[in-house]
């Protein structure tokens, strides 16, 4: 007779998690969102270095890259939020019931 091999990782917690899988998928897809947004200030960093080392800065366009980074750090922190209430949410669904 052949034994049933155990599920690990990712799998196993989709099979415990049971119908809570769509709120784990969202929290998994908006930490993802989150982390690419939170790359946004780095870009826009980039952006007035390079405007500084071109000799092209106009004190407009630095102030725009500033928002661009304070947009993404806003917007990346609001979805971690949102990431970690929605796994939160799925985890004590899954232990306390629904």
């Amino acid at each position: 007779m052949k034994e049933k091999k155990k599920k690990k990782g990712l799998a196993r917690l989709m099979e415990i998690a049971g119908q809570r899988k769509g709120l784990l998928i969202v929290a998994g897809t908006l930490s993802a969102l989150s982390s690419a947004c939170m790359l946004v200030p780095y870009w826009a960093v980039y952006e007035v270095l390079r405007l500084l080392l071109t000799g092209n800065a106009a004190s407009g366009e630095m102030v725009h890259w500033g928002w661009v980074a304070f947009g993404g750090l806003v917007a990346g922190l609001v979805l971690l939020y949102l990431a970690l209430m929605a796994s939160h949410v799925a985890a004590f669904n899954v232990l306390y019931g629904p």
